[in-house]
């Protein structure tokens, strides 16, 4: 009697098991921003062209298939934006995104002067991301606009003057004791 107890509770065990690895081995969408480069720098009035790569994605008309796409997990369509490169993802708005039907090359309008990040998500025909999100994102600059140094990298910079100093009052201590 145990013994069968014993072999069931095994069996129910291991399917909890294999079922559970079967759901880790699920296959995720990715996307891959391939053109701009990071830091890219283009001219003033250039046109750009946004090129990427998706992997396990389908992408399916989110008009005409408004629910999630029967039968395959990853199918839906790509979110695009282009905002101030200070942004951040919780800045973005889901009606602000340009929704992206293929990998044909994206052309943007010429911009501004100014620093500006590329921001891709994988989405649901429903416009909701997959979890864990599917997105890449790209810094890039039109012009020359000005480098902005963070307040640490002035203090770095401080410290290694003040460093210099005291070796320079060292070396010359030195120099007088001889």
């Amino acid at each position: 009697m145990y013994k069968r107890k014993f072999i069931l509770f095994l069996f129910v065990l291991s399917y909890f098991f294999v079922c559970s690895y079967v759901k880790a081995q699920e296959v995720q969408p990715e996307i891959k921003i391939v053109s701009p480069t990071l830091d890219q720098r283009f001219e003033e009035g250039e046109e750009i062209t946004v090129e990427f790569e998706v992997n396990n994605f389908t992408f399916v008309d989110f008009k005409s298939n408004t629910e999630p796409f029967p039968g395959n997990s990853n199918a839906g369509h790509a979110h695009l934006w282009v905002v101030d490169e200070k942004s951040t993802i919780e800045d973005l708005e889901h009606d602000s995104a340009r929704k992206i039907l293929s990998t044909t090359p994206i052309k943007l309008s010429p911009m501004e002067e100014g620093r500006y990040k590329i921001v891709m998500e994988l989405t649901q025909n429903h416009h909701v991301a997959y979890g864990p999100p599917a997105r890449a994102e790209v810094s890039f600059r039109v012009g020359d606009p000005p480098v902005s140094i963070s307040v640490s990298k002035f203090w770095l910079l401080g410290f290694i003057l003040v460093l210099l100093a005291i070796a320079a009052g060292w070396l010359y201590i030195r120099k007088e004791e001889k």
